[in-house]
């Protein structure tokens, strides 16, 4: 091992740039903080609008799922089977396939998507998403779900996922997706799994049959309007930890060579 030369800064100067670091570090942790307590308002607005589905107390109509199918498109479409949709056909660019890493909870993301051409996705028209569509996990985080609202047109599932397509003159989507992500344990036959924050099974047919509290479409709208507003908070904080993440990276490097 040879021997290497590394710059030591004075002991008053070390102790500047920890200082300045773990300030950089406190604002993170207090911005990672932030960003945790606006997610925990939907579960909250949502209690506080139409109060505990399981018990119903507001005593709303109570529907089956299948009821509320979209009566354009097929209610509920599993994603496109192995055999029609291969992993050698992926490409790097073209039309938006998601997958499960694009269902957060109660969340929709685009990042991180596969892609096919124009040619494949002729072919699979019957798997296109449409902005308001439910997106499901059926596989890895079991019936984690979430409203895809796509900037990207046209889109389709992967085999991975379930869409339910709804009347958005009943329910709007965003009501059903909240309902199960955070109160889907206790309404029924979808049991939340032990080890992870999913229903233990999905399929189609149970889908179709679950039972569920429908508010006045006007609650629900109004409902939908603060999550909006929720998830613009949380996007204004979103950019607000990356220019944090950028500032301490920036300052870590500073101070390696010497100059923080």
């Amino acid at each position: 091992m040879t021997n290497s030369l590394i710059p030591v800064p004075s002991l008053p100067e070390q102790k500047r740039i920890v200082a300045t670091l773990g300030a950089a570090e406190e604002l993170r942790c207090l911005r990672e903080q932030a960003d945790k307590r606006t997610m925990d308002l939907i579960p909250a607005l949502f209690y506080e609008m139409f109060g505990d589905p399981a018990v119903n107390d507001h005593k709303f109509n109570v529907v089956t799922v299948g009821s509320l199918f979209s009566k354009i498109r097929p209610g509920t479409r599993c994603g496109p089977f192995g055999s029609a949709l291969k992993k050698r056909e992926y490409v790097a660019d073209g039309i938006p396939v998601w997958g499960i890493d694009n269902v957060k909870p109660n969340e929709f993301t685009e990042t991180g998507s596969l892609f096919i051409t124009e040619e494949k996705y002729a072919g699979l028209k019957n798997y296109i998403v449409e902005p308001g569509d439910i997106l499901i996990s059926r596989a890895g985080t079991v019936g984690r779900m979430c409203v895809a609202r796509p900037t990207k047109h046209p889109s389709i599932i992967g085999t991975n996922l379930i869409r339910l397509s709804l009347d958005e003159t009943k329910v709007i989507p965003e009501y059903v997706s909240s309902l199960f992500t955070y109160f889907g344990e206790r309404m029924g036959k979808l049991r939340a799994a032990s080890d992870e924050d999913a229903y233990s099974f999905v399929q189609t047919g149970t889908l179709k049959s679950l039972v569920i509290p429908l508010p006045p479409i006007l609650l629900q709208r109004e409902f939908s309007v603060q999550i909006m507003k929720v998830r613009g908070m949380k996007a204004c904080q979103d950019e607000s930890r990356r220019r944090l993440d950028n500032l301490f990276q920036s300052l870590l490097d500073r101070a390696f060579r010497g100059e923080a």
